[in-house]
């Protein structure tokens, strides 16, 4: 490593040497951008919610679950038509 190496950050004051509060800020949207990605990554479904933590995802499941209700409708009403006459 050369010798004139500039280093951004004191370790001494435990701070950047220049523009350090927007230093931070950017820092700590990194870090909760980061923990967000690996939250989503991790947790696909809310058990409490009995929902999926995307709203794509969630959507394409309520359509599959209203087309199997409906499917089901409809053979429990041919099924009662069908014993209805006789």
């Amino acid at each position: 490593m050369p010798t004139n190496y500039y280093r951004d950050y004191d370790i001494l004051s435990n701070k950047y040497k220049e523009y350090h509060e927007q230093k931070v800020k950017t820092d700590k949207d990194i870090y909760r951008y980061e923990a967000a990605k690996k939250f989503c990554k991790r947790n696909d479904f809310n058990p409490i919610l009995s929902k999926f933590n995307d709203m794509d995802k969630e959507a394409k499941y309520q359509e599959k679950q209203k087309v199997e209700n409906d499917l089901v409708a409809s053979k429990e009403r041919k099924v009662l038509n069908r014993n209805a006459k006789g």
